[in-house]
């Protein structure tokens, strides 16, 4: 019988990562500088600075937060704003 195109078992093609020991996982970078960590960087328990490559790199991201240049933005809709402000109401 000839074999059709498509035909994926007459060239006995498995998809990529079927095997047990095909794991494919996305490297880690510091979001400082971009440096790739190895892959036993992104176990916290055994990297001192993760998701920083170093010391440096956690402080530069603690600089940028504490100068605002990062900020965690939400729309503030008019029942939010009511809530807020009877909440700061009850304190002085």
């Amino acid at each position: 019988m000839p074999t059709r195109i498509g035909d994926s078992s007459a060239l006995n093609l498995k998809p990529r990562g079927a095997d047990a020991g095909d794991v494919m996982v996305r490297p880690v970078s510091c979001p400082i500088c971009g440096k790739e960590l190895p892959p036993e960087s992104a176990d916290p328990a055994s990297a001192k600075w993760f998701p920083f490559c170093s010391e440096r790199c956690r402080n530069v991201d603690l600089l940028r937060w504490s100068e605002g240049r990062y900020a965690i933005e939400e729309p503030l809709t008019p029942e939010r704003l009511s809530e807020e402000l009877e909440r700061d109401e009850g304190h002085p």
